[in-house]
């Protein structure tokens, strides 16, 4: 009986759609697929690969209320080492990916005497709220909007740029994206396994206005979000 009765619903969507095909003078058949029609890029989008993302990244994290720094390969110990002093945590928990770029990380809070939290020994997330600073390489970057693109996976926690009170996030220029547009096609290539848990855009440090339209920074998230990019870094 079930099976008659499918085979019924079936067929009379089929006279149904038929019938509305009909009355709007369209064929019984749906059309063959048709390519979308070429987009003048220039009214489309308000940044291209072919521009300066590195500065026009920089200047729209600084109108987001980030504070960027510029820095190279050569002189990242050196910069890196300069913002930590800077900003003087007492502890900090660090997501970047293992590599060369945490080495330096690790060593800059070692130089200011600042414990490095690990937060996958310490109960995860709730280890975050023993840390003042959060330290982060980027799954990517958006130079339209100055966005940080934040992704969570074994070695990427999401409570490193959401708990501590500032975040400091390392930027290679390498993974700037023009828009969203390019940001899209960053994983292409990738399998399901190789893309992570989730991906989250962050432009500016946290803000509500919630309460009486009164604008306020840090009750979300860090009020503070330093920002070094490396210009020569891919």
């Amino acid at each position: 009986m079930s099976g008659e009765f499918s085979v019924s619903v079936g067929l009379d969507r089929q006279a149904f759609m038929a019938r509305v095909r009909a009355a709007l003078g369209r064929p019984d058949s749906p059309p063959a697929a048709v390519s979308p029609p070429d987009i003048d890029e220039s009214v489309a989008r308000l940044a291209g690969p072919r521009d300066d993302l590195v500065a026009l990244f920089c200047q729209r994290a600084q109108a987001a209320g980030m504070v960027v720094h510029a820095t190279t390969s050569a002189t990242l110990r050196v910069d890196l080492a300069a913002a930590l002093e800077a900003l003087a945590p007492r502890a900090a928990c660090v997501s970047v990916a293992e590599g060369s770029l945490r080495e330096t990380v690790l060593e800059g809070l070692r130089r200011i005497g600042c414990g490095a939290i690990d937060w996958r020994a310490k109960g995860g997330l709730e280890a975050h709220y023993d840390a003042d600073l959060g330290v982060t390489d980027v799954w990517a970057a958006v130079a339209e909007s100055g966005s940080l693109v934040l992704a969570s996976d074994a070695v990427h926690s999401r409570g490193t740029f959401l708990v501590p009170p500032v975040h400091l996030a390392l930027v290679p220029a390498g993974a700037i994206a023009a828009d969203l547009l390019d940001l899209l096609a960053f994983p292409e290539g990738r399998t399901p396994a190789e893309l992570p848990a989730a991906v989250v855009l962050v432009t500016g440090p946290s803000k509500t206005a919630d309460i009486e339209g009164i604008l306020i920074t840090g009750v979300h998230g860090p009020r503070e979000v330093h920002v070094l990019v490396i210009r020569d870094a891919v």
